[in-house]
């Protein structure tokens, strides 16, 4: 998985270096604000897949001695950073935008331009698609950011497209800022849902409730286990992370409960990779001997 991941990353820097190349020529030529606008769009997609591509190596290095906890978190910043690089695309865009509506400038929307908008709207849907893919499969925070991107792109590009199409039957050349300026507002709106799905982790925010639940669940089908409490969850990058206190039957001997710890975990992880466990096995209160319900509660 840790190829695959390095590989995704790898293709979106490879294909969004060319599309970035080919928008910019065709800007210039075109003297179309909303291809330059696409062309800033791609340099920061490009920037975001090379934050990514070095993200996802980043986040597979195994715990060490100054980060026990593993490195998990460091997809969590590429995320929140590349949710920061859409928002400034958003800005400036509308800049622009609003600046060629104050300040009208012709726009020559040639052939060339729409091929280019139909290349970068096709190129972008092939490789997010397998960004999104992977990223699912390896529950990686930065490769589904960078997917984001790139389907922002998508949109983006096709509303170019259509921009072109429009001026070139009206000859309105103010539909370029128009369209631009609506784009912004997309990209914008994209930022802020990618910005809260990357941070939140990064303050400890519990496992969504659905997939605690299900965690717990399947603690409690063990036959030995009476119940499950004391329950913290969190996640970082690809890691979730679960603590929870189980209680068995009072007399359980220590050896009994360390395998029954042992067991729980492998059947978790076995379920639900890439989970790191921590299980406290305790008596629960109703089969102690009376008078020791409040010291098991209190443990």
């Amino acid at each position: 998985m840790k190829s695959a991941k390095s590989a995704a990353a790898r293709l979106s820097v490879l294909s969004n270096t060319a599309l970035v190349t080919m928008k910019v020529i065709v800007g210039m030529l075109t003297g179309s604000v909303s291809i330059l606008a696409e062309a800033l769009h791609s340099g920061l997609d490009l920037v975001a897949a090379g934050i990514a591509w070095v993200a996802v190596r980043a986040a597979d290095a195994p715990p060490d001695e100054e980060h026990p906890y593993g490195h998990g978190k460091v997809e969590n910043l590429s995320g929140t950073v590349e949710a920061a690089l859409i928002l400034f695309t958003a800005g400036w865009i509308a800049w622009e935008a609003l600046q060629r509506l104050v300040d009208p400038r012709p726009v020559h929307a040639s052939g060339l331009g729409l091929v280019v908008m139909a290349v970068s709207a096709g190129v972008n849907v092939c490789v997010s698609r397998r960004l999104f893919r992977v990223a699912r499969e390896s529950n990686s925070v930065a490769l589904e950011a960078d997917a984001h991107h790139l389907s922002v792109d998508v949109y983006t590009s096709l509303g170019v497209a259509l921009g072109l199409l429009l001026i070139r039957v009206t000859g309105w050349s103010f539909l370029d800022p128009l369209v631009a300026l609506v784009l912004a507002i997309v990209i914008g709106r994209i930022a802020w849902e990618l910005s809260h799905r990357a941070a939140h982790p990064l303050l400890d925010t519990r496992l969504p409730a659905e997939e605690e639940r299900e965690l717990v669940r399947w603690i409690e089908e063990h036959p030995a286990v009476m119940g499950c409490h004391c329950v913290r969850s969190r996640s970082a990058g690809a890691w979730a992370y679960l603590d929870a206190h189980v209680t068995v039957a009072a007399g359980t001997t220590l050896e009994d409960a360390d395998a029954l710890e042992e067991e729980l975990r492998a059947q978790l992880v076995k379920r639900r990779p890439r989970l790191d466990v921590m299980l406290h096995i305790e008596p629960h209160p109703e089969t102690l001997p009376r008078g020791r319900e409040g010291q098991a509660e209190r443990a």
